[in-house]
């Protein structure tokens, strides 16, 4: 081989060197490039699957807490018209039985007790006793009860039965009515009327 031949070949290997080293730096530089470029769209992806998992969780909760919400004040609203259904029908067998009650004479003979007591409790002083329309024509018999001309009964404004008996120089009153009874059970009776909710309605 010639000097120039071997000139030749050294200069080809060179450049044949020089060639491979570029290409490998360069293929090196576009894997490296894409690897960088996966990776970022790897978190980018990621990052918003994060961020639309999170902004779901809140959705579903603030959905839940409303339905929740809605599901508890539906409850409440049922309950409290089973408590009411159940207070009117309570209320209508009271009357009825308060209405039945005053035309028997056990009536009459508790309204006679009810005016002795009235009576006692006032002493000889003047007593109004107050009595239902209904039951003015009891009066002589309440007078005869009482033994006082000192007791004078009246026409009251209830309408369920009892009295009231008012000392107005002790400025004191009784009010044994069936109307200011019937008031303070009611009030007693939603207090204490618990009403547990149903299978259908939990």
């Amino acid at each position: 081989m010639s000097e120039i031949d071997a000139k030749l070949k050294r200069f080809t290997e060179a450049i044949t060197s020089d060639a491979e080293a570029d290409s490998k730096s360069i293929l090196e530089e576009v894997r490296r490039q894409r690897e960088s470029s996966l990776q970022s769209a790897e978190d980018e992806a990621l990052g918003d699957a994060y961020r639309y998992i999170k902004t779901e969780i809140a959705r579903l909760r603030v959905e839940n807490g409303r339905t929740v919400s809605r599901k508890m004040m539906d409850n409440k609203r049922a309950l409290y018209a089973r408590r009411a259904e159940l207070s009117e029908s309570v209320l209508r067998d009271v009357m009825e039985r308060l209405a039945a009650y005053v035309l028997t004479p056990a009536y009459a003979d508790r309204l006679c007790d009810m005016a002795r007591a009235a009576s006692a409790a006032f002493g000889d002083a003047e007593t109004v006793v107050s009595l239902r329309r209904e039951d003015m024509a009891l009066v002589p018999r309440l007078r005869q009860a009482v033994g006082s001309p000192r007791v004078t009964f009246v026409e009251g404004g209830f309408r369920l039965g009892g009295l009231t008996a008012e000392c107005l120089e002790k400025q004191q009153q009784l009010n044994q009515t069936f109307d200011a009874n019937l008031a303070e059970w009611k009030t007693r009776f939603f207090a204490e009327l618990v009403i547990e909710p149903s299978e259908d309605s939990a």
